[in-house]
């Protein structure tokens, strides 16, 4: 099967890809999420409802900065490959 039949047939779904975390990237996490805690616990509860609001559309602007940036990629990544091919094709003539 090709690589087409594989994302058409829901084989292959790039959005579902883990990866693996590397130390660097797990520093940060934990930074980030003792820095929530420690924000989180002087919050009155209209606080807590007003930035976890805020963190949802943090979340929602990531994922929509993503998706641009894996289609900005592909495009990228696709222009990469029409023009290789199109060196070869000029060497075979």
């Amino acid at each position: 099967m090709n690589i087409l039949q594989e994302i058409y047939l829901g084989n292959i779904s790039p959005s579902e890809k883990t990866f693996k975390h590397k130390p660097e990237y797990m520093k940060i996490i934990s930074a980030q999420s003792n820095k929530y805690d420690e924000l989180n616990d002087t919050l009155t509860e209209k606080q807590k409802e007003t930035f976890e609001g805020y963190i949802q559309l943090m979340l929602d602007s990531s994922w929509f900065l993503a998706e641009e940036m894996f289609s900005d990629g592909f495009r990228l990544g696709a222009l990469i490959m029409i023009e290789v091919m199109r060196e070869d094709k000029e060497l075979c003539d």
